[in-house]
Parts: structure tokens; C-alpha cells; sequence
């Protein structure tokens, strides 16, 4: 079964920024794991604070783009 989406330049143009956004808050949150498992090799503490600051906005951030993307979809 073959799908065909049909799209505006303003579709595209949306879809694309969502993208990078998504591709920005990927990279921050890879580098973020980097200086995480740098830290994990001397557990403490501090690492464990760390870990819950990291992975609280991560929930935030993608339930919010969830739903600006439904609210997106929802409007067209």
C-alpha cells in the first residue's frame, strides 16, 4: 500500500523546523549523557542529582513538542 502526503511550502517549512529543533535538543541531550557517563565512573551523590535534572526536562520537553505537533496537525 502506497501513501501520498500532499504538503504546502508552509507545511514543509514547519515540518523542517520541528526537525531541527528536535535534532538540536538531541545533540544538547547526547552531550549531556557524555559529561553523565564521564561522571558515572565515580559514582556519588552528585551523579544522581545530575541524572534527575537530565532526565526531568527531557519528559517535559518532548511531551510539550508532542503536543505542539498534534496542536499543528490538528489546525491544517
Amino acid at each position: 500500500m502506497t501513501s501520498l502526503i500532499q504538503t504546502n511550502d508552509s507545511d514543509t517549512s514547519r515540518f523542517l523546523n520541528a526537525l531541527e529543533i528536535i535534532s538540536a535538543q538531541q545533540a544538547q541531550i547526547c552531550e549531556q549523557l557524555d559529561q553523565l557517563t564521564l561522571l558515572m565512573q565515580m559514582p556519588s551523590e552528585s551523579v544522581f542529582r545530575v541524572l534527575h535534572k537530565l532526565l526531568l526536562p527531557m519528559d517535559q520537553d518532548m511531551r510539550r513538542l508532542t503536543k505542539e505537533v498534534r496542536t499543528r496537525i490538528e489546525e491544517d
